[in-house]
């Protein structure tokens, strides 16, 4: 099992408490205050994804900490005015301090740049229909036609190799990339993922039954806010 990586943290101004999970690390407050830590995710490999990724919860926390009274008063008066809209669709309220992580995380992964103050509100469109392919050789989305949807990137998530079907459990979905640009019509991420989880998808033992589960999340590269996803399941016996 993957080693848990655990830090004590202080919030400062304006922020006093954090409880959940937020791209994959995990608040929580107990006797000895308030400590922040990683998901596991029952995989002993480490890629470079990963570990940057595992770097954002200091990132953020310095960030919102550098900000001024005002400018978190602005995060909370934008966080008081706006939902947040989960990839599954759901609907729920934000602090200020998530709003800013979340934004800025979605802007920083498209290669955009930070932005100390809330943006204006602009929600993305819908993901274009598509369907997850699986071959011996290949994991792929394959669209309808051409997706051309301006200022709008789209994040691709996809599982690691599985026996079960079900698509709504968040925690089994890893960040293969950020698509930025339009104008295409598949998605080839078999490089992407097998450089995730540190495995080789063409590899896979012959006669295994493997699920693999996708789902594609939009959001506007002028806020950075996201919408819900787009999700799809496959299967394949490997010959």
């Amino acid at each position: 099992m993957q080693k848990k990586v655990m830090a004590k943290v202080s919030y400062g101004a304006m922020v006093t408490a954090i409880t959940g999970s937020i791209g994959g690390t995990t608040f929580q407050n107990t006797i000895s205050g308030a400590i922040i830590r990683n998901k596991p995710n029952g995989r002993k490999s480490s890629t470079m994804k990963q570990s940057t990724q595992r770097q954002n919860p200091s990132f953020y926390i310095n960030k919102w900490q550098a900000l001024t009274l005002a400018q978190q008063g602005l995060w909370n008066v934008f966080a008081g005015l706006h939902p947040h809209v989960n990839s599954y669709g759901q609907s729920r309220n934000l602090t200020g301090f998530d709003w800013h992580w979340s934004v800025n995380y979605n802007l920083l992964s498209a290669g955009l740049p930070y932005i100390p103050a809330p943006p204006i509100y602009i929600a993305p469109g819908a993901v274009s229909p598509y369907t997850l392919t699986l071959s011996s050789v290949k994991i792929e989305f394959t669209f309808a036609g051409i997706v051309v949807q301006p200022n709008t990137a789209y994040i691709v998530n996809l599982t690691f190799r599985r026996t079960s079907g079900a698509l709504q459990n968040r925690s089994l979905y890893r960040r293969m990339e950020v698509i930025v640009v339009g104008g295409f019509a598949a998605l080839n991420e078999t490089v992407k993922w097998n450089s995730y989880f540190g495995a080789s998808w063409a590899t896979t033992p012959s006669g295994s039954k493997v699920i693999l589960s996708g789902m594609i999340q939009p959001f506007d590269t002028r806020s950075g806010v996201s919408g819900a996803g787009l999700f799809a399941s496959a299967e394949i016996i490997f010959p």
